[in-house]
């Protein structure tokens, strides 16, 4: 199984690793950080960046991950409509 994960703080990585690392020890995971995401969001409004959040699920699915979590509560619902 591949697990990928989208963040929009770089150091989110440093905070999730020591969980997947307890908790999904043999799971093969994926980061993916696009920082300008949450920048336009919290300057803009969520609706304004829905178009640039699909945009990175579906390059970020083409790495052919099994999941996509989306660290970030500002965006993540912008995303929520996509399914694979």
């Amino acid at each position: 199984m591949k697990v990928a994960f989208l963040h929009t703080l770089n150091a989110n990585i440093d905070l999730f690793t020591p969980y997947i690392d307890r908790y999904l020890p043999n799971i093969e995971i994926q980061h993916f950080v696009s920082e300008d995401l949450l920048k336009n969001a919290m300057q803009f409004g969520v609706e304004h960046v829905r178009q640039d959040v699909n945009k990175v699920i579906n390059d970020i699915a083409k790495h052919k991950a099994d999941i996509i979590i989306c660290s970030c509560s500002t965006i993540g619902r912008a995303g929520s409509c996509i399914f694979y």
